[in-house]
C-alpha cells in the first residue's frame, strides 16, 4: 500500500491533505475501491484525524470517494458506466464551452495551445504517460477558461477530476496516441479559421472517440495499466 509523506503544520491542513489525498486518488496512488481509514492517513500525514476526516468529507461531496455505512470509506470504483456517465455530459458542456470561448480566445491563447499539442505528441513519443495527460487536460482548460460562463467553468473542472484517471488509463494503454493529437489539431484549425461550429463539432468527435476507445477495452485488464500508470507517476 502507497504511504502519504508527512505535512508541515500549518493553519490549511484540511486543504493541504485534501489536496494530497485528492491528488493520491488520481494518480492510482490509491486503487479504486481501496479503503481510506481516516487513523491511517493521519499517520501517514503526520496530522490529526480532524482535517483528514474534512478532506474526506469534501472528496465524498466531489464523488472521488464513497461512504459505506459500517463499512468505511472507499476510493470510487472505475468502470464502464461512470466513464460513459462522464462523457457524455463532458461532450455537451465542453461543446458549449467551445461554442462560448471561441470569440474571446486571443492569439496568445492559439500559441499556447498549439505549443501543447506539440508537448503532447513528444510526451506520448517519449511514453510519459503522466505529463502527456496532464498537457491534454492543459489544452482543454485554456479553453474553458475563456468562455463567459463561470459555473459551466466550475462544472467543467469537477468532471476534469473524474475524467483523469480515465485519461491516464487512456494514455497508458497506448490507445490514444495516434487519434489525440490529430483531434487536437483539428480542433485548433476550426478555432484559427473562424469556424465556430467546426470547432464545436471537433471537440464533440474528439470526446466521443476517447469515450469509445476506452469502452471497447477490457476493463478486467485494468490492473496492468494501473500498474503503469503508477510506475510512470513514481
Amino acid at each position: 500500500m502507497s504511504t502519504l509523506g508527512p505535512l508541515m503544520d500549518t493553519p490549511s491542513l484540511d486543504k493541504l491533505a485534501y489536496e494530497r489525498i485528492k491528488q493520491a486518488i488520481l494518480t492510482f496512488e490509491f486503487l479504486p475501491n481501496q479503503n481510506l481509514v481516516e487513523g491511517e492517513l493521519a499517520a501517514q500525514l503526520r496530522i490529526s484525524k480532524t482535517p483528514v476526516r474534512d478532506a474526506l468529507m469534501r472528496l465524498e461531496r466531489e464523488g472521488l470517494v464513497t461512504r459505506q455505512p459500517y463499512k468505511g470509506t472507499f476510493v470510487t470504483d472505475v468502470n464502464k458506466q461512470d466513464m460513459t456517465n462522464i462523457f457524455e455530459i463532458r461532450i455537451c458542456l465542453e461543446g458549449l464551452a467551445v461554442r462560448l470561448a471561441a470569440r474571446a480566445l486571443t492569439q496568445d491563447d492559439f500559441a499556447t495551445l498549439q505549443k501543447l499539442i506539440n508537448e503532447h505528441e513528444k510526451a506520448l513519443q517519449a511514453q510519459n504517460y503522466s505529463k502527456a495527460s496532464e498537457i491534454n487536460g492543459k489544452f482543454h482548460h485554456v479553453i474553458y477558461q475563456r468562455c463567459s460562463n463561470q459555473r459551466l467553468q466550475d462544472m467543467l473542472r469537477n468532471l476534469e477530476d473524474h475524467l483523469t484517471r480515465y485519461r491516464l488509463l487512456s494514455v497508458s494503454q497506448g490507445m490514444r496516441s495516434d487519434k489525440s493529437v490529430a483531434e487536437h489539431q483539428a480542433i485548433l484549425d476550426a478555432l484559427l479559421a473562424g469556424d465556430v461550429e467546426a470547432a464545436v463539432s471537433s471537440m464533440e468527435q474528439h470526446l466521443s472517440s476517447a469515450m469509445n476507445d476506452l469502452y471497447v477495452q477490457d476493463f478486467e485488464e485494468l490492473e496492468q495499466a494501473i500498474h503503469r500508470v503508477r510506475i510512470d507517476t513514481e
